[in-house]
């Protein structure tokens, strides 16, 4: 598709692993930013789910199909996230290879999802960031809740790029390590902190900050 001026839009795949139903919040998250891009002069999005899946082969197939399927861009969203709708403009404005949006992990004291390694003698450590400023912040591990990451960087990364060494290698600190091999940084937006749907509350950066898990009723908003 081309814009008004007759460039072709930068195409983005948003693709969504659904381990578990989708709530409501997520969805209409989803929903709401979806349709703001489909306003947009420079960008135009596609929207792909994978269930009932192991995650690393989810997103190694989301890869795969964002190189062959011609995208720019491939947007991992885990399906229990929660953001504001202009949260993928805000990443798009880094001009980044990989870069995320702060989130929080779903289990107290809902640490955030972003680590700098501590290398040692014969092992390195991948511990959570628990104090940063405000702004971009470049990490050495992020999570995949909200990531976005142009698509040539698995061009020059070897397969497979998502995996998982028990005990302490997820299949995103195994990308990141694989991407910062390559020579790729990793970035953060820690300006809006996004949510983390608990059962039933939302993981916030308030409840990192307080270790709190009150829940309140909200009505949600389609846009």
């Amino acid at each position: 598709m081309a814009t008004e001026t007759g460039a072709r839009k930068k195409k983005i795949t948003i693709a969504l692993p659904i381990l578990m139903p989708m709530e409501i919040l997520p969805l209409t998250c989803l929903l709401n930013m979806v349709i703001r891009m489909t306003k947009s002069a420079e960008y135009e999005v596609e929207v792909k789910f994978i269930g009932r899946l192991i995650i690393t082969q989810a997103r190694n197939l989301f890869a795969e199909d964002a190189m062959n399927t011609g995208a720019d861009y491939i947007l991992f969203i885990d399906s229990d996230q929660t953001y504001p709708v202009e949260t993928l403009e805000r990443v798009l404005v880094h001009d980044k290879e990989i870069c995320g949006m702060l989130y929080f992990m779903r289990r107290l004291p809902a640490e955030p999802c972003m680590l700098r390694a501590e290398r040692h003698e014969n092992r390195v450590e991948y511990k959570p960031i628990k104090e940063y400023p405000r702004g971009l912040l470049e990490v050495d591990g992020i999570g995949m809740g909200f990531t976005l990451i142009k698509t040539h960087v698995f061009r020059k990364i070897e397969k497979p790029w998502f995996w998982i060494i028990y005990p302490s290698v997820t299949e995103d600190i195994y990308f990141c390590i694989k991407a910062q091999q390559a020579g790729f940084k990793i970035f953060v937006d820690t300006t809006h902190p996004i949510g983390h749907l608990y059962n039933p509350p939302t993981i916030t950066e308030e409840t990192y900050r307080t270790g709190n898990l009150f829940f309140e009723g909200q009505i949600t908003k389609f846009y």
